[in-house]
């Protein structure tokens, strides 16, 4: 099973996925996959990723109920309503509200993501869902041999631990027959491993040195999200991110592929 699966990075490894994978799982676990993961779990209806501020202005002005958010450096973006702290995505500020995002790193994986045929499916993924997302994983490669390629979004071009961890982590999950149960109390302590362990990777520190201790903590929490956010670009125009948990049936028996409407 596990021939299945390959580690990529970067713009690059998108190029190289589109040769020979069916399923793309991006990541960029400090923070953008960890965001959008909880904003579509706290009731966003989209999110429209993109590459620039400027761009990021204009599509708010197309869509309905619109929250322009993003970071540069790891900071907000001056009149930007939200930053790229997971936290702030709290249900009663993005319940119904579609996302209009901008981040230093994820965005521009997800730009490269637009010229991919129809055919490939590209999600989300992060510690938070990995559960969920090494069970799709396995049931594509068990029911349709599908090969599956995890790009980490890396930072500034280069690729960066805490990706790389996540990376392999989903690697070893999907590599088991069947999902690893955890006890609350083991689940805790992992958690604090994972903890231990992003915030001593160089991103993680960053975070923390300008005041993200708590997201660096939030983000290192293994498999609490059974959401599964899907990519979707309408012929390398426009893209969005919405929620397919549902029309990939996740926790039974069966893979039910719907392809998702277009922005």
């Amino acid at each position: 099973m596990r021939q299945n699966v390959a580690i990529r990075s970067g713009l690059r490894g998108v190029r190289e996925a589109a040769k020979d994978s069916d399923m793309i799982i991006v990541i960029d676990v400090l923070r953008a996959s960890s965001t959008i993961i909880t904003a579509i779990e706290n009731g966003a209806l989209s999110i429209f990723p993109t590459l620039t501020v400027n761009q990021a202005r204009e599509i708010a002005k197309t869509v309905p109920d619109p929250i322009l958010a993003g970071e540069r450096k790891g900071l907000r973006i001056p009149g930007f309503t939200l930053g790229n702290s997971p936290l702030e995505y709290t249900p009663r500020t993005v319940r119904g509200k579609n996302i209009v995002l901008t981040t230093t790193n994820c965005t521009k994986i997800l730009e490269g993501c637009k010229q991919l045929p129809s055919d490939k499916k590209v999600v989300i993924g992060a510690l938070l869902n990995a559960g969920a997302m090494a069970e799709l994983s396995r049931k594509l490669i068990e029911q349709e041999n599908s090969n599956i390629s995890i790009i980490q979004a890396g930072a500034r071009g280069k690729q960066s631990q805490d990706d790389r961890i996540c990376a392999e982590l989903l690697v070893t999950m999907i590599g088991r027959k069947t999902p690893q149960q955890l006890t609350p109390e083991l689940r805790n302590v992992v958690n604090l491993l994972l903890y231990s362990i992003l915030s001593s990777t160089k991103h993680g520190k960053r975070l923390i040195r300008i005041g993200f201790k708590n997201d660096v903590r939030y983000c290192s929490q293994l498999s609490i999200s059974n959401v599964i956010p899907e990519f979707s670009s309408n012929g390398g125009k426009s893209a969005r991110i919405t929620n397919s948990t549902n029309s990939w049936s996740i926790g039974n028996s069966s893979i039910k592929r719907s392809r998702l409407s277009s922005a």
